[in-house]
């Protein structure tokens, strides 16, 4: 039941994200090594914690 938990959760961010409107957001200026980070953690660290690596 954890695993159909933490979907439903997934599933309100991407709607919630999806809400704002931004359509696709630029990389392109992203370092390298800053976007490994952000694949790496932003999947599962609350958003609070992504904006502060982002």
């Amino acid at each position: 039941m954890a695993a159909c938990t933490g979907m439903a959760k997934a599933l309100e961010r991407v709607d919630e994200i999806a809400s704002l409107g931004l359509g696709r957001v630029r990389i392109d200026k992203v370092p390298p090594n800053r976007l490994a980070t952000l694949a790496r953690t932003g999947s599962w660290q609350p958003a609070a914690a992504v904006g502060l690596i982002a």
